[in-house]
Parts: C-alpha cells; sequence; structure tokens
C-alpha cells in the first residue's frame, strides 16, 4: 500500500527490534509517534464501529413499537420537542400509541410510557434494570446532586438509603411540624399587613422561600433568617440556570455568556459554605457527642453515624456529604413549593374547598392556627387527621404533575408491554400521562379521589400504587415524601384559616413549559385578605 511504501522510505526496513533500535534517535521518535497514533486511531475506529451497531441493533428492535408522525431523519423528534411542552408532548404520543412509543432525539433513541403497568416494572419489579440518566436529562444538576441519593446507583445507592432511611422516623417528623408552624407563623407576619391593605404578594416565592427556611433548619439547623441571607443568593440562581441550561444546552459551555461565570461564582460560593458549615458541625461533634435535641438535624445524623463506624472526615467524606446537602435542599423544597403553590391557586377558585380546609385545621390543630391567643406547634399525630389537607396536596400532584416526566435509561434488554426495550435506551416514564390519562374527568379538581373509599381506592390493588406517582413508587421512591406532606398539611391549614387568597390574573393557572418542578408560568401573584374581616 502506498503509506508503507512512504513508511519504508523514511524508516527503511524493519523486521526486528535491533533495526528499530539502530534508527538515529529522531527517527525513533517519529515512529513511536506513528505508532501511538495507529493504536489511537484503531481505538477510535473500533469505537465508532460499536456504537453504530449498537445504534443500528437499538432501531431494528425498537422499529416495531408505534412513532408519533412528523420525525425528521437529521434531528428525529426534535424540531416538534422545541415547538411544544416536551412533557404534554411525550404523554401524548404515549396515550395515542396505546401506552407505549417511541420517538429520537438527535441520536438518543427513546421510548415513552404513560402505563402504570410499565411504571410498575420499571419502578418496582426491574427497578435495578432501569438506571438513573446521569448524562442527559440529569447532566446540568450534577453539580447539585453529584452522587447523592437522588443520583447514586447500585450498591452506593443501597448504603445511602440504608444510612439516610432512619433519619426520616418519628422524631424527625415531629421536628418537621415545629419548623413548619414556626416558619408559617413567620410567613403571616409578612402578610398580615399586605391583607389589612388588602395588597398583593407572588405567593409561588414566598412559598419557595418558606420550604426552603424549613429544610434550611430541619437538614442544618440554619435559621430562617440566614435562609434567607444564603440561599436566594446562592442556591435560587444556580437551580434557575441549570434549568435554562436544559433547553440550551450551549450556556455550559459559551465561556462569552456573562452568566456562565456568575453561575461558576455562584456554584463555588455555594459549596464554600456548606462545606465550612460541615467542618464546623464535625468539630463540634468531637466535643460534643450527644448534643441537645434542639440541635438534631439531618447533618447531625449523618456526621454522627460517620464517626460511630470510626470513619474519618476526609476530602471525599466532605464532597459527599456537601452532595447530600444539596440534595436535600434540591428535593426538600421545590416539589413542596410548587404543591403549595398550586393548591392555594385551586382553594383561590373554590372558596367552598378552602373553608373546609380552614374546618379540618380548626378541628384537628386548633391550638396553633394564628386566630388564638397564644398558638402552639401541633402535634405530628393531630396533623396526619387532617385527611382533607392530604386530599387537597395530593390532588394538586395529580392534576398539574409538578414533576411531569421521571426518565430512566434500559441497561439490559427487557420486555415491557409486549416490546422489547433494547439496552440504551432512554424511557420517559410520563408521570403526567399516568395522571391525567388513567382517571376520570382528569382536569377537574376533587380531592374526594384521596378520601377513603375515592377513587384512588377503587383501582386494582394491583396496580394502585402506580396511578399515583409524585414520588415515584417502588425501592428508589422519594424518602422525603411523608415530610412534605406534613410540612405542606401544617402550612395551608394554617393559612386557609386566616387568610382568603384571590389571584390577579386571567392565566394565573399556566403551567410553566419548561422547569421541573412545574409551577405556574407566570408566578402566583394573589391578593390577600383576611378570612375573618374583623381582625
Amino acid at each position: 500500500m502506498q503509506w508503507a511504501v512512504l513508511a519504508r522510505g523514511y524508516f527503511g526496513e524493519i523486521s526486528s527490534v535491533d533495526d528499530v533500535v539502530a534508527l538515529p534517535l529522531p527517527k525513533q521518535a517519529a515512529l513511536a509517534a506513528a505508532l501511538a497514533g495507529l493504536v489511537w486511531l484503531t481505538f477510535v475506529l473500533a469505537n465508532v464501529i460499536t456504537n453504530v451497531a449498537a445504534w443500528t441493533r437499538r432501531w431494528w428492535v425498537l422499529r416495531k413499537i408505534p412513532a408519533p408522525a412528523g420525525g425528521n431523519f437529521l434531528l428525529g423528534n426534535v424540531l416538534q420537542m422545541l415547538s411544544g411542552v416536551p412533557w404534554d408532548l411525550t404523554a401524548l404520543w404515549a396515550k395515542q400509541a396505546g401506552g407505549l412509543a417511541r420517538f429520537r432525539v438527535l441520536d438518543k433513541q427513546c421510548v415513552t410510557t404513560d402505563s402504570p403497568e410499565a411504571l410498575k416494572r420499571m419502578f418496582q419489579s426491574r427497578f435495578e434494570n432501569y438506571g438513573k440518566d446521569l448524562g442527559w436529562t440529569y447532566n446540568e444538576f450534577i453539580q447539585i446532586l453529584g452522587t447523592g441519593l437522588v443520583t447514586a446507583g447500585g450498591q452506593l445507592w443501597r448504603d445511602q438509603r440504608r444510612r439516610m432511611s432512619p433519619v426520616f422516623k418519628e422524631d424527625i417528623l415531629q421536628r418537621i411540624v415545629d419548623i413548619a408552624f414556626d416558619s408559617t407563623e413567620r410567613l403571616a407576619k409578612k402578610l398580615d399587613p399586605i391583607a389589612k391593605e388588602g395588597g398583593t404578594l407572588d405567593i409561588e416565592q414566598e412559598f419557595r422561600l418558606l420550604t426552603l427556611q424549613v429544610i434550611g433548619k430541619a437538614a442544618m439547623n440554619l435559621p430562617p433568617e440566614e435562609c434567607d441571607r444564603v440561599f436566594p443568593e446562592l442556591y435560587l440562581p444556580v437551580m434557575e440556570e441549570n434549568n435554562r441550561r436544559v433547553l440550551r444546552p450551549w450556556r455550559s459551555w459559551n465561556p462569552f455568556l456573562p452568566d456562565f461565570w456568575l453561575h461558576r461564582s455562584r456554584m463555588a460560593e455555594l459549596n464554600r459554605y456548606l462545606i465550612a458549615h460541615i467542618k464546623r458541625r464535625w468539630a463540634a461533634l468531637q466535643k460534643n457527642p450527644t448534643p441537645p435535641d434542639e440541635e438534631w438535624d439531618i447533618l447531625t445524623h449523618l456526621l454522627a453515624t460517620m464517626m460511630k463506624k470510626g470513619e474519618r472526615l476526609d476530602s471525599a467524606a466532605i464532597t459527599q456529604t456537601c452532595y447530600e446537602l444539596k440534595t436535600f435542599l434540591l428535593a426538600g423544597h421545590e416539589t413542596s413549593a410548587a404543591m403549595l403553590t398550586w393548591s392555594t391557586y385551586e382553594l383561590a377558585a373554590a372558596p367552598e374547598l378552602r373553608e373546609r380546609v380552614a374546618a379540618e385545621a380548626r378541628e384537628h390543630i386548633p391550638g396553633a392556627l394564628l386566630s388564638g391567643a397564644a398558638p402552639a406547634s401541633p402535634n405530628k399525630n393531630d396533623v396526619d387527621n387532617m385527611a382533607y389537607g392530604l386530599g387537597v396536596l395530593k390532588e394538586s400532584l395529580r392534576k398539574y404533575s409538578v414533576v411531569p416526566v421521571v426518565t430512566r435509561l434500559v441497561l439490559e434488554d427487557d420486555e415491557v408491554l409486549g416490546h422489547v426495550i433494547p439496552k440504551g435506551t432512554y424511557v420517559m416514564c410520563v408521570v403526567q400521562g399516568v395522571h391525567h390519562h388513567h382517571w376520570p374527568e382528569p382536569q377537574r379538581f376533587k380531592p374526594e379521589r384521596f378520601l377513603p373509599g375515592g377513587e384512588y381506592d377503587q383501582f386494582d390493588e394491583k396496580i394502585r400504587d402506580f396511578m399515583f406517582v409524585p414520588f415515584i413508587a417502588g425501592p428508589r421512591n422519594c424518602l422525603g415524601q411523608y415530610l412534605a406532606l406534613l410540612e405542606a398539611r401544617v402550612v395551608m391549614g394554617m393559612l386557609a384559616d386566616r387568610y382568603v387568597f384571590s389571584t390577579t390574573r386571567k392565566d394565573a393557572g399556566e403551567r410553566h413549559p419548561v422547569t421541573i418542578p412545574v409551577g405556574p408560568k407566570h408566578g402566583m401573584e394573589v391578593k390577600v385578605e383576611f378570612a375573618n374581616k374583623g381582625r
């Protein structure tokens, strides 16, 4: 071949190691570089061939699954998804295909499902075959989540789950109720003067701050003033930029954008703040391994467990603990804030529902209501008895599906709904589709669905757990879901008894088309009035 002739012309005949040694040093170096380049090229070609073969196999296997019309040969269904709301489209495609549809985003081959039976297989019976998709949908949030409980897999996830489960037992539950009560009292001090004037404010933003105060206190024992100082300046802007990058990935690598460097700076400052807090807490525990109950929080539990096992707080442990704290901040406030916002919207639209929530609060937690002379935190067991408030919150999560889709990556071939899903396929588990396609009158707001004997109880028990999945289901369900629902019942009950909220925009119920958890597109500005005009 021509390249061999050229090589012989430059290097001469080489038939042994001695021939190589006899070459001048510059030619030896050139030969080494040529061989290294050949090895690298061989590796690249082998990798390309392997990926093309795997991609072709996936395409061949998936071709039997129905696909939506309008796909592009080069881009797949990208243009459709950019022109609409992604989770609305994937839910529609799954419904039109009878539960399972395929689509493509550039080179990524995907299936979408709204089937409770399929979700049961993916979330429970074969959950280990459906891994977290860290390289695509979670990619922009890895800075926050790292190898925390949400993103970890395999033995690391099992170890973390085992370590974290005791935190969410009885002790922390009453503490969450107490913190939620204190935070709502604090919010009332802001709402009272506004209510006297019949003024307005963005209640969505207030709920974001309130839920950050709750998780900040529960996870790190931070006072609310500290939460209000740190998180709006560092954490919330980081999350907003990460959400923007999901659909505009070029923002992640374009250093000419002003937000590129600002984002890096905020992320670094947030990490420094959390790491300093972790080190201070570790030092305090070394001096006093049994702090008083009021200082016991999630971070204390994590570090105390490490100490009992004789583990060191080295750089790896600090990094991992920092990821855990950021995971708690994300998981502990975003969904709760969205749930409270949509519940407030629905109660504003239906005064009779608000009054029923308020009446239930007066029945079960009368001593906690802001109208009392000396309100005090309610008992966790009394909050548990607020069944109608729980129904309102669950119905908000069903109707608005604040986490509308959950993505998984198939690790080995599997069969779902009679179709083979090959290894390497992305699966969109469309929670919104489950909540809207399998319930009667899905757009009606009916908290009674979740009361004893309601629609939820009437579903077949084999799939009931997968008919309502705002916190997923199965072994990887959300550890903090019970805490979130306790917290939200306290907040909603106290506010419903004292205030009447009414929305100021006709489009207040329009959902945001890109951010997850899904909140209102334009915020939630409400007029605030006292429920009892005599106040």
